[in-house]
């Protein structure tokens, strides 16, 4: 079956098997150096629409992946986190008084675990790792890549921009992330639904709002297939709606 073609089919699969998801899901992946994209409607059959992928879209809690990627490639010391239960964020990662390590940390979305202040990276390091990967200056639509620090949930990238940086991803820190966001429908925010995407799907989701409409939820997931491709999708729903 052709790449794009079973990329719809796997999405439009657990779109039209849920029944309290999102009407529509966009979703984009990287092929050939390009953006695909299409929306995904349960009302439309195999929904031809496309979008732009110049389209900003907020990085969410995606950005933990792009920690998690840089802790292994630069092998980065990443200590178990302590939660004390001063920081709200921590209902993300365990109770007071217990630690929660690095892959665990990413599939339950913990961001205290990733924050870059705590694991001390080097922005001069940062940049220089993801100039090498992506291979040319972290400009333009890319900048938000160039700092640690500029990786917030209300950051707006456009979607080329984020395919791209996955695309980049080495293959052995590549295949480290995929075996831990495989928990992700084994038994996290996608719990349940293994028996449609099986193992075919390696993504960190994120839940956050549409930019400037913060009352308009929008979750959804982004990593990649089992293939290696780039995946990116997105409904009006928090991301365990959309995964279910």
């Amino acid at each position: 079956m052709p790449r794009a073609r079973f990329c719809c089919t796997l999405l439009l699969a657990a779109l039209s098997a849920a029944n309290a998801c999102a009407a529509t899901l966009d979703l984009a992946w990287w092929k050939d150096g390009q953006v695909q994209t299409r929306t995904l409607s349960d009302n439309a059959g195999s929904g031809a629409a496309r979008f732009d992928a110049e389209r900003s879209v907020p990085l969410g809690s995606l950005w933990k992946l792009f920690v998690y990627v840089h802790a292994l490639d630069m092998q980065v010391a990443t200590p178990d986190y302590r939660c004390t239960g001063a920081n709200p964020e921590e209902v993300y990662c365990c109770d007071p008084g217990r630690s929660i390590a690095r892959d665990v940390a990413l599939v339950q979305s913990c961001g205290p675990f990733f924050a870059p202040q705590r694991l001390m990276l080097s922005t001069p390091v940062w940049h220089d790792y993801w100039t090498r990967q992506l291979g040319v200056p972290l400009t333009g639509d890319l900048d938000w890549l160039a700092d640690p620090a500029r990786l917030t949930p209300e950051r707006l990238v456009t979607l080329r921009s984020l395919l791209r940086a996955l695309a980049s991803v080495p293959p052995v820190s590549r295949a480290q992330a995929e075996s831990a966001l495989l928990r992700v429908v084994l038994d996290g925010r996608g719990a349940g639904t293994v028996r449609w995407f099986g193992s075919r799907l390696r993504v960190k989701t994120f839940s956050w709002h549409e930019a400037g409409k913060p009352k308009q939820r929008l979750g959804g997931a982004a990593g990649w297939l089992a293939d290696g491709t780039p995946i990116w999708f997105s409904g009006h729903d928090s991301s365990s709606a959309v995964l279910q």
